[in-house]
């Protein structure tokens, strides 16, 4: 099995023969969703199992995007890359932020850009303004308003302290 977890290093040099003809093949690639979907599993699986080429995964989890620029779906597993095996969490942010400017109300990209402000570059203000943006069009959304409230609880000596404190206890 080409892609089981211990034969990877054996079979690496396969992924690099590839490399040398897949751009050749790549229109036709595109083509086919089965195709697109099975190179980014694989970036997937490189990422899981590989990290030290995660240049191939990020080639891998690109594909469908050259496919289809406005692939939300694909912009999400790019920003995770980004965030899980590059912690490049301005590219992550970055990829949000493309989902963003598609559909500014998409649920999965407004949390998950507040989570890294909040989680992985420790900036609780914008982390708050993003909950907020999304509360806008999720009002009664249980995690948003864990999440929410939790960032609150992160700033003290704020006047939000009290109120948060009250949220979260509400909520659990």
């Amino acid at each position: 099995e080409l892609y089981s977890h211990d034969a990877f290093e054996e079979n690496w040099h396969w992924f690099v023969l590839h490399e040398t003809v897949r751009l050749e093949y790549l229109p036709l690639i595109c083509k086919n969703e089965d195709f697109i979907e099975e190179y980014y599993l694989i970036g997937e699986r490189i990422a899981d199992y590989y990290p030290q080429r995660l240049d191939f995964a990020e080639t891998y989890c690109k594909i469908p995007l050259v496919a289809n620029p406005l692939d939300r779906q694909a912009l999400a597993r790019l920003a995770a890359l980004y965030c899980d095996g590059y912690h490049d969490y301005a590219k992550a942010i970055d990829c949000y932020e493309q989902i963003l400017a598609i559909d500014e109300k998409d649920y999965d990209a407004l949390k998950e850009k507040a989570n890294i402000h909040l989680n992985c570059t420790q900036e609780t203000e914008k982390a708050l303004e993003i909950y907020q943006q999304a509360l806008q069009y999720y009002p009664n959304d249980y995690y948003l308003e864990v999440w929410y409230a939790d960032a609150l609880m992160l700033l003290p000596d704020s006047p939000t302290y009290a109120p948060a404190k009250k949220i979260l206890e509400a909520i659990i």
